[in-house]
């Protein structure tokens, strides 16, 4: 599960080891802030970019039923970030890696609202393929039970999710 290390080495970097960085640069280079902001943005630039390069790689990766739960779980974890993100490269030199984890962000998000629209594709499809002899519960049926009973977990993010990316349903293909 390199989403589950990723989600520790995030939290670690940006609530303790930048926050230290930080504030060495700043006790260092007392009085120079200029060069203190720019000394952090230089040693934290390349961990920055490594984390966000996972998280990317995440959102344009996969975008198959399977896949949801690992891009909700990133897709939380740096939406929890964000605040970090927002003190500790507040700065002229930092605004790129801001810009990068929100940008990330929307495109964890349009992930996740793509892969709804998969899925309505893959129940339109199945169930138009064969009856269930019997009148039993059609197999994509007791599948899907059992996925959107696992998303319960997920609800607070997929409506916010659904909330501000909703739009994109209005422009994906039906079946």
């Amino acid at each position: 599960k390199d989403h589950r290390r990723w989600i520790k080495a995030s939290k670690v970097a940006l609530k303790i080891l930048f926050p230290a960085e930080r504030r060495l640069c700043n006790l260092v280079f007392f009085g120079l802030s200029t060069v203190a902001d720019l000394s952090f943005t230089k040693v934290c630039r390349g961990c920055t970019i490594h984390l966000l390069n996972f998280g990317d790689a995440v959102a344009n990766g996969s975008h198959s039923p399977e896949q949801l739960f690992k891009i909700l779980d990133v897709f939380e974890t740096l939406r929890d970030l964000v605040p970090e993100f927002e003190s500790l490269f507040c700065d002229q030199y930092s605004v790129s890696l801001r810009n990068e984890a929100n940008t990330i962000l929307k495109k964890l998000a349009k992930a996740i609202v793509e892969i709804f629209m998969v899925l309505e594709n893959v129940i339109r499809r199945d169930l138009a393929k064969a009856e269930v002899p019997g009148g039993g519960i059609h197999p994509i049926i007791r599948y899907m039970m059992n996925y959107f009973c696992l998303t319960c977990d997920y609800r607070q993010t997929l409506e916010q999710v659904f909330e501000d990316h909703g739009h994109l349903l209005r422009e994906y293909p039906k079946l």
